[in-house]
């Protein structure tokens, strides 16, 4: 369960990102933490990367990528979870960016799912937000990826 909410927040703030740069997809070599209840890095466990071919892959604490477990692909406005093989699951639930940046989750037929709960992203920050869309708590940080070496 606790990886499942890993898995969702950390997809919330990749679909954030790209709807912040207003890209397709977020830049290669992205990462995505988690952060606790004060906003603090932690980076001893999992996270997200962005590869270069667009899809975004779980990493272990000491980033080892984790290609057995599903990632996600970003399309337009919408994140979807893939299988192992990185196919798009269009039939499993997604999220959809809102143009004022709030991302919503969305079912598999595309309906707005107001239950589940929302986010925002401020400043490479990714929030939760309660009903009224006013941000609460910081639960991921978006890290993007080191510049090229000389």
């Amino acid at each position: 369960m606790r990886t499942l909410i890993l898995m969702c927040v950390a997809l919330v703030a990749v679909a954030a990102m790209a709807a912040e740069s207003q890209t397709s997809a977020p830049a290669a070599g992205t990462k995505v933490y988690q952060t606790d209840r004060y906003g603090n890095v932690q980076q001893h466990k999992p996270s997200l990367v962005v590869k270069s071919d667009g899809r975004i892959q779980q990493v272990d604490a000491y980033g080892n990528v984790q290609s057995h477990k599903p990632g996600f692909q970003v399309q337009g406005n919408r994140v979807y979870q893939t299988d192992p093989y990185g196919n798009v699951q269009h039939h499993k639930p997604s999220y959809t960016v809102q143009p004022d940046g709030r991302v919503i989750a969305t079912d598999a037929y595309g309906h707005t799912q107001s239950h589940q709960p929302q986010f925002v992203v401020k400043d490479g920050t990714v929030y939760r937000t309660d009903a009224g869309g006013r941000s609460q708590q910081p639960v991921s940080v978006i890290q993007p990826p080191p510049p090229p070496k000389k």
